[in-house]
């Protein structure tokens, strides 16, 4: 009688071989998963900012960016308007109570920094002081 079919060894050296494969492939996913997020947060936060120097600069009013936990809020032209973040995200800043405030021309009041992480991954949104821009290392 013949058997036909794999032993026990050989099953679990083709077993070993696909897990091997699986791991060395999905780590990177997950990290770019990571930064997918961040990405994605620094966007959001980014979108706030542009929206409030340009009702400030219309409107001659000031507003802010408030990072709270897991929210973003905004409060332009007399309005505040709230964002959920991803939970997992960390914020830390050098901004008293992680608020940034822009005056009634859209530029920043005090320079300062953001940084964002997940995981491991982080990214930090810098704000100069001037015009309102930031850069992101």
């Amino acid at each position: 009688m013949q058997n036909k079919g794999f032993t026990l060894l050989e099953m679990l050296v083709n077993l070993f071989i696909v897990s091997s494969i699986i791991f060395v492939f999905v780590a990177p996913l997950s990290m770019a998963y990571n930064s997918m997020i961040i990405n994605g947060t620094i966007s959001l936060i980014g979108s706030e900012v542009q929206k409030i120097q340009s009702t400030n600069m219309s409107y001659s009013k000031t507003g802010y960016v408030h990072l709270k936990n897991d929210k973003i809020v905004s409060n332009y032209n007399d309005k505040i308007h709230a964002t959920n973040l991803d939970k997992k995200v960390s914020y830390s800043s050098n901004f008293n109570d992680n608020k940034i405030e822009f005056n009634k021309y859209g530029n920043i009041t005090r320079g300062g920094h953001i940084q964002i992480s997940r995981n491991g991954n982080e990214k930090k949104i810098i704000f100069t002081l001037g015009e309102g821009r930031f850069r992101i290392e």
